[in-house]
């Protein structure tokens, strides 16, 4: 494990990258709701991090990618997971569609950030099973 003062200049740079996107993310989002509730989630999980710091400190590798997923998450409520606009920017940075390479017919965020245990849980099968009798 590293120094502590090595360490602190670690967790202070990974904070300075994340914060523009979590300010980017605040400005003006689709639906300010959604993005408030998920965003409530999130300071809640920072602040358990931030106080467990020093008493039950992650790996400089599992703090660095919990902010990679925070941005991600980010991401998803400021526009809300469905309607994140990936194919666009694919299209823009490499000319080409990903959902027509890969033959997706919906935007495919949500089902990419879904956990294995929300595809296992008994109420989203108790969902889909309803879903399908209709």
């Amino acid at each position: 494990m590293p120094d502590q003062p090595t360490r602190h200049t670690y967790l202070t740079i990974l904070i300075a990258v994340c914060a523009p996107v979590f300010v980017w993310a605040a400005i003006a989002p689709i639906d300010r709701g959604t993005w408030a509730l998920e965003n409530g989630i999130v300071g809640a999980a920072i602040a358990a991090l931030v106080l467990t710091r020093k008493r039950l400190p992650l790996s400089l590798v599992s703090y660095t990618l919990i902010a990679v997923y925070l941005c991600l998450h980010q991401v998803g409520s400021h526009y809300t997971y469905a309607q994140v606009p990936y194919d666009d920017w694919c299209e823009k940075l490499t000319g080409f569609s990903l959902d027509e390479a890969l033959g997706f017919e919906r935007n495919q965020t949500t089902a990419s950030s879904t956990s294995p245990t929300d595809c296992c849980s008994p109420t989203r099968c108790a969902r889909s099973c309803c879903a399908s009798r209709t």
